[in-house]
């Protein structure tokens, strides 16, 4: 079914050929930036206008999952049948700009053919800016973070000059995730500093976002800034032993920078760890449990949201860059059907993806398609040899059966018992409901549904007979209506 659509949707692209070209966009916006003489003037991009026929593909899911490479080898064709939509990938500065003011675009060649692969498989793609040149770096950080601040200016630059590359054809890239989690010190981002007992180093991260954001805007005012992907390690409202959270304050330092208007999007991360048994997991640094707050990205969305509602920023919205679940045995274990991880995992990555629905992420993606190789690659989708794993059907499953869908409101069934509303744009309903202390319990409906499936132990599909009676376990249960 969805190599069909994707066939129809080849062919309404070629009809739409016969649809007028704009070749002259807005300069104005562009011409600002460039009359301060440090920029050179690259080709602008041609806007072509689809017809309206073309709404709704391809369909639109806000699931995605972390590819190692863009590419076949790479599981790129397994993940596009999939519906896979969403990707990142980390971009070097330092390949591209060694030496100040020079630019070797030829170093990340092989970097612009995977773009070209993933816009050719309409997989949206945050680029993740990083590993700042040594001559930019601010002393004392050798791990490609903060910048010094006389340099900034000069990633302003490199910046314009790589959004007006990447954001037109063949690349066809939106969105610009600014480090990965830089609330991190030594590793990672790497713009964390400990010796800040408020905000954890974020204020600087705020100062260069004021300066960088009218850069890329400039060379594409559709392009989306991303805070970088935010470890958020705990809850300081939480107590620890042996344990500070100043780090999950850095948000705040960048608001306290005055950067609210720097930035279109926080993105963050979470994940859970299996406990070991089936259908159970939690996250202790933010309090998460399997059968209370369901998995962690809720009360890190809900933090995150409290933060930006503080300083008048409530619009932006939340990315999950890197959501997964993680098992802390052996290989034997993890391993093991009989031990119960693959199988928590498809029910999981249900959980996980229709909370980030109810959360409005602008998207939700996997860690990663191979996996953590923290964790040994066993949280992956595919295995090396791109064999599915059974959280694979369970994706495949669930990018169609809540494509083009939003989340429409939580529906009380029970006090133990976690069910989800979403509406398609013709307002048709579908329900996602799962049990969330493990115990069967049934539900009773008012009306007859047009469809149950129920994910399976195996991470596939089953449909189950229509009835207004539903026994609902730990495996999670879609219920169309007409």
């Amino acid at each position: 079914m969805k190599k069909y659509k994707q066939f129809v949707f080849i062919i309404l692209i070629f009809i739409s050929a016969c649809y007028a070209f704009d070749s002259n966009p807005d300069q104005q916006v562009v011409e600002a930036y460039e009359q301060q003489g440090s920029i050179v003037k690259s080709e602008l991009p041609i806007n072509i206008y689809l017809p309206a026929i073309l709404n709704g593909y391809p369909p639109h899911t806000i699931l995605g999952a972390q590819l190692e490479t863009i590419t076949a080898a790479n599981g790129l064709l397994e993940m596009a049948e999939a519906g896979n939509r969403w990707t990142r990938r980390d971009f070097l500065w330092r390949l591209v700009e060694p030496t100040k003011g020079q630019r070797n675009w030829d170093a990340v060649k092989y970097y612009e053919d995977e773009l070209i692969n993933a816009s050719q498989n309409n997989l949206n793609v945050i680029l993740i800016l990083m590993s700042t040149p040594e001559w930019a770096q601010f002393p004392g950080y050798t791990c490609g973070g903060k910048i010094k601040p006389e340099e900034i200016s000069a990633y302003a630059n490199f910046m314009y000059d790589l959004v007006r590359r990447y954001s037109k054809p063949p690349y066809n890239v939106k969105y610009y995730e600014l480090w990965n989690e830089p609330d991190v010190r030594d590793i990672l981002g790497c713009w964390a500093d400990p010796e800040d007992p408020n905000y954890y180093g974020g204020k600087a991260y705020g100062e260069m976002l004021k300066v960088v954001y009218p850069a890329i805007k400039a060379a594409d005012p559709e392009a989306q800034v991303l805070v970088g992907g935010l470890l958020l390690d705990c809850d300081p409202n939480l107590t620890f032993e042996n344990k500070t959270c100043t780090p999950a304050y850095y948000l705040r330092g960048i608001l306290e920078a005055g950067a609210k208007n720097s930035f279109d999007g926080v993105a963050f991360h979470s994940g859970d760890y299996y406990m070991g048994e089936v259908g159970k997991f939690h996250s202790p640094n933010f309090g998460a449990t399997w059968d209370t707050t369901g998995p962690s990205t809720n009360p890190k969305a809900k933090f995150l949201k409290n933060e930006l509602a503080r300083y008048g920023a409530q619009d932006r919205y939340l990315v999950n860059t890197e959501s997964g679940l993680a098992c802390v045995g052996t290989d034997t274990e993890c391993t093991s059907p009989t031990y119960g991880y693959e199988e928590t995992k498809t029910y999981y990555f249900v959980q996980n993806g229709v909370s980030a629905m109810a959360n409005g992420y602008k998207a939700n993606i996997w860690f990663s398609v191979y996996g953590d190789n923290a964790n040994n690659n066993r949280s992956g989708i595919l295995t090396r040899e791109n064999e599915p794993r059974p959280i694979y059907y369970t994706f495949d499953f669930m990018t169609e059966a809540l494509a083009n869908y939003s989340f429409g409101r939580y529906v009380d069934l029970g006090e133990n018992i976690r069910a989800y509303e979403f509406l398609s744009p013709s307002e048709k309903k579908q329900w996602v409901v799962w049990s969330l202390n493990g115990l069967n319990q049934t539900i009773n409906l008012t009306t007859s549904p047009y469809s149950i499936y129920k994910i399976s132990n195996t991470g596939q599909p089953v449909q189950i007979e229509n009835s207004q009676v539903i026994e609902i376990g730990l495996a999670p249960v879609f219920i169309k209506f007409n």
